[in-house]
């Protein structure tokens, strides 16, 4: 059991406090681009091979693919540089890391997480069937609001920027509601 409190049961100096409050948000939570490098080179783990691109009329920020043929990927550890079996391709445009593009990266990634792709891993039941898997149940409307409310939940938590609110507003029913998600799968993945 982890106990939480409020700010405002806290003890000591209002002016400390808030000070290394603020300290603390700054230098943690901040999406700096030695983080995003970071991620971007453990994603060759999960399958994933990075590639930037270039999507004509700027019509997408990313995009994650499954493979349909044999690839690898390198990952370099401290000592030794590893070729693993790549089972998707993650795009993403060809310009500087910019807000837009980590959200587009975070975005593709709660695809992944919240098991949009099939899983060539995972295990199976009798029947060959994928165990766990969601994308063949799912709308597109579904999948969408799911991984953009991952990437939303995650660029919040590390204060980036994010124009989340309006491409979820998309995805809004006709009459107003929001698609049948699992707001379950949505914190595991964003987790």
């Amino acid at each position: 059991v982890g106990f939480s409190y409020d700010f405002s049961q806290t003890d000591g100096s209002p002016d400390d406090t808030a000070e290394t409050f603020e300290r603390f948000a700054q230098s943690d939570l901040l999406f700096t681009s030695e983080k995003i490098s970071l991620l971007l080179s453990r994603l060759p783990c999960l399958g994933i091979r990075l590639e930037k691109f270039h999507f004509e009329n700027d019509c997408y920020a990313g995009c994650l693919q499954v493979i349909s043929h044999n690839e690898t990927t390198d990952y370099a550890s401290k000592k030794f540089i590893y070729k693993l079996k790549a089972f998707y391709y993650l795009r993403y445009e060809d310009k500087n890391m910019e807000n837009a593009q980590i959200g587009a990266i975070m975005h593709e990634l709660g695809h992944y997480f919240c098991r949009h792709l099939p899983n060539f891993l995972a295990k199976r039941d009798k029947t060959g069937k994928e165990i766990g898997a969601r994308y063949y149940k799912l709308s597109y409307e579904q999948m969408e609001f799911e991984a953009e409310s991952v990437a939303y939940m995650v660029c919040k938590r590390l204060s980036i920027p994010t124009d989340s609110e309006a491409y979820l507003n998309q995805y809004k029913s006709k009459n107003g509601t929001i698609p049948k998600i699992s707001p379950d799968i949505i914190l595991k993945a964003a987790g």
